[in-house]
């Protein structure tokens, strides 16, 4: 079913970014303002919400009725079958609804091709509204922060009880499915994330192949992590070290900490974000580690794991209340290890900073 009240603020929000309505394909994005998001496949589809309110669907005809019963109470559906050329049929929809010259914004799951193609056929403008669409949900509601915190609570939960279930000789794999089993007993949905150790922590977005790395008797494991409740998830960072770590990582381990501290100390109701960067950042480069921080500070987090607003030096916004984002500086030494230490924050409904996750976040040796 449409969700109306988010409908009504993408309205607004199409005024003020000048456009004449939006496209949104199957994800995230769908799911929230539709309450549903069917198989996004190669085939043309996407809910159309035009400036004056109006919501209809494009379909093609083999999901046309799956779709329909979800567009109550207002939209209508349009549908087109795989012996149409789709450009024609869509351009003429779209002439129908009145949108012939006009600004279309496009969620960022529309397909490049798609769009080109009607451009090349029909007159219209296809232009992102990534943004737009992320600033419709940037304020939490009371009952979207309660998700959120249940989220938060599972994965705390889950790491503890997996740790005590982790030991060397197990493999990258294996580790992230005992973790992420404790997150479903515990009542999370579509647990997932990213599962290192040894050298392979030192790539920040690190790509698991195979069965991954074997974790050793003396190792370093980095576990970032977290699932869904009620479409809200969770994430956070904990790295672990199994057998005393070197005056190195003990050293580097310690820096993250602080810089982590530091961004949530700096993170308040009406802070510029910028500064928020900059009081994690000037830590680590007082280490002579600041070129291996190589990424934003954190990300903003929500029915997507990231969306606004990204905590870095070129969002130069302030916090606000309802706003939810993670704090996690890392140093990343590529070939040798690396660190991440990260929290979900929030800015909650009294204007008060909370940060979400309660593991324990001193040096753990296993």
């Amino acid at each position: 079913m449409l969700n109306k009240d988010a409908i009504e603020k993408l309205v607004v929000l199409e005024e003020k970014y000048g456009l004449d309505a939006l496209l949104i394909a199957p994800s995230a994005d769908l799911q929230f303002f539709m309450g549903f998001s069917p198989y996004l496949c190669e085939r043309f589809q996407g809910l159309f919400v035009k400036k004056n309110g109006e919501c209809f669907y494009i379909a093609n005809l083999l999901s046309k009725e799956e779709i329909a019963k979800e567009l109550k109470p207002d939209g209508r559906i349009y549908s087109w079958w795989d012996g149409d050329d789709y450009v024609e049929v869509v351009s003429q929809i779209l002439e129908k609804e009145g949108l012939k010259n006009k600004v279309i914004g496009t969620s960022e799951s529309v397909r490049a091709f798609h769009v080109l193609n009607i451009m090349q056929h029909f007159p219209v403008r296809f232009t992102s509204a990534r943004d737009l669409l992320d600033e419709t949900r940037i304020h939490k509601s009371k009952d979207e922060l309660d998700s959120l915190r249940k989220a938060a609570e599972i994965a705390d939960q889950a790491l503890e009880k997996a740790l005590k279930k982790i030991h060397p000789g197990m493999t990258e794999r294996q580790i992230g499915a005992t973790l992420f089993a404790e997150m479903s007993a515990l009542g999370g949905k579509n647990p997932g994330g990213l599962i290192c150790c040894g050298p392979n922590t030192g790539y920040p977005h690190y790509a698991l192949t195979g069965d991954g790395r074997t974790l050793q008797e003396r190792d370093i494991l980095l576990m970032d992590f977290g699932c869904t409740v009620n479409g809200f998830y969770s994430d956070m960072t904990r790295t672990v070290f199994f057998g005393e770590p070197s005056e190195k990582e003990r050293s580097i381990y310690n820096s993250v900490l602080e810089a982590n501290l530091a961004g949530e100390k700096a993170a308040f109701s009406g802070a510029y974000i910028p500064d928020i960067d900059r009081a994690a950042r000037d830590i680590i480069e007082q280490t002579g580690y600041g070129d291996t921080f190589t990424t934003r500070l954190g990300h903003g987090i929500g029915c997507k794991v990231h969306e606004a607003p990204d905590i870095k030096q070129s969002n130069k916004r302030n916090l606000e209340s309802g706003m939810a984002f993670s704090i996690e500086p890392g140093i990343y030494i590529a070939g040798e290890f690396g660190v991440r230490v990260e929290d979900i924050v929030v800015i909650n409904e009294k204007g008060e900073r909370e940060v979400l996750n309660k593991f324990p976040k001193e040096l753990l040796v296993l």
